[in-house]
């Protein structure tokens, strides 16, 4: 009888910070990850010139092992291109530290992520930090004890960080087409500036009233150069005249934008 092969899986695990969630994808029972992150992405321009990273081992009595690496990104027609950076031969204008290392359980580690030198760019620059964690676990923990199976197997989990560098002048400038509908209306938002923006919510406001009359909150990332589309539901009751639309956006501090509200 042929000895049995310890077989070690391996499933990769990509967390996008558009939708927060990790996809698996393996054919057994899975060790949990325990990498934990604080910051799911990197705001820079010439007054903020670095921000870290904290990552956490959340394990008890495991410890982990780490790996950082940057890679170039660029918009294309409203698709990710995403190019590995060979330090060497293009050094990038970021300053990545440390790039690998371990973890005891529950501890903390800082990962300093900061512009070598500040030199305004006529667009935002775009960057992707990967994180990743490679759990330590012996051999024994992969085999069923009474068949000598495999039954458990490894997560790698790959955890991709977009890192924003902006222009001294960074804009947004919307242009709004704004068409009513059953339920409230349908907007399309188009981004002629030089920056993205993140919308967290939109209000709905009017003259004739102090507080927003309905919010909705959302996830919505416009690109420069590029547009989205979304609807904002709004109670028929609260249809009325002299009334707008305004953004909440989560980059406000980095980006100015033009045309912040429209009226419906």
């Amino acid at each position: 009888m042929k000895k049995q092969r310890k077989i070690l899986m391996f499933s990769n695990i990509i967390l996008t910070s558009l939708l927060g969630a990790l996809l698996f994808s393996c054919t057994a029972q899975a060790e949990g990850s325990h990498l934990g992150i604080t910051r799911l992405a990197v705001h820079l321009n010439n007054k903020t010139i670095t921000q870290p990273i904290y990552l956490t081992n959340k394990s008890e009595n495991k410890k982990l092992a780490f790996k950082v690496k940057l890679a170039d990104w660029a918009r294309n027609n409203g698709e990710d291109i995403v190019t590995d950076i060979d330090n060497q031969k293009t050094p990038s204008s970021l300053i990545v530290t440390p790039v690998t290392g371990q973890l005891l359980p529950s501890q903390k580690q800082a990962i300093r992520v900061a512009l070598k030198k500040y030199s305004s760019p006529n667009k935002e620059v775009l960057y992707r930090l990967f994180v990743e964690e490679i759990p330590a676990l012996s051999p024994s923990a992969f085999l069923d004890n009474k068949k000598n199976k495999p039954s458990a197997v490894t997560i790698t989990t790959r955890v991709s960080l977009p890192v924003y560098i902006y222009p001294i002048n960074a804009n947004a400038k919307l242009d709004w087409r704004i068409n009513k509908t059953a339920k409230g209306v349908h907007v399309k938002l188009n981004n002629s500036g030089n920056a993205h923006i993140e919308i967290n919510s939109v209000d709905v406001i009017s003259e004739d009233a102090a507080a927003p009359l309905a919010k909705q909150d959302m996830d919505v990332r416009i690109y420069a150069k590029e547009g989205a589309e979304f609807d904002v539901a709004i109670p028929s009751s609260k249809m009325g005249k002299n009334m707008k639309l305004r953004l909440s956006l989560g980059n406000g501090e980095f980006v100015k934008v033009t045309n912040n509200e429209m009226k419906i």
